[in-house]
Parts: structure tokens; C-alpha cells; sequence
């Protein structure tokens, strides 16, 4: 789970996997990074991105999900 989503800065990420996560523009550039836990509330600043859609990638072992962010501020 992600939310909010649209967001303003502040992302709140719940997932069932422990991994690296990217968040990528749309012109597929690598903007952010950060690593999460499984079945915790993980909480991710990214108030330094400008208004857009992104896209969100789980990587772990054995699992890539990804899910788009809309960020408006």
C-alpha cells in the first residue's frame, strides 16, 4: 500500500517484502531511493520532488512491483 497518493511529500509505504524501492520519473531516470521493511509503516520524504507522475519499484530477491505516484503539492 502507498498512500496518500496523490501526495504533497510525505509517503507512507506498507508492503509485504523487505527490498529496494526507486522512485522513477517519467523520463525513466532514477530520482529517489530508499530501502523498506515488510509489514511495517514506512515513511518516505520526498518533499524535494517537483509536481508529476512517477513510478514506484519494489526490487527484491524475488519480486519487482511497481505503482505509479502522483505527486502535487
Amino acid at each position: 500500500n502507498i498512500y496518500p497518493n496523490p501526495t504533497n511529500g510525505l509517503l507512507n509505504i506498507k508492503t509485504s517484502f523487505d527490498g529496494n524501492f526507486l522512485i522513477i520519473n517519467q523520463l525513466g531516470q532514477i530520482v529517489h531511493s530508499f530501502k523498506a521493511s515488510s509489514n511495517i509503516e514506512n515513511i518516505i520524504n520526498i518533499e524535494n520532488l517537483t509536481n508529476g507522475i512517477y513510478f514506484i519499484k519494489g526490487i527484491n530477491d524475488t519480486k519487482v512491483k511497481s505503482q505509479k505516484l502522483i505527486i502535487k503539492k
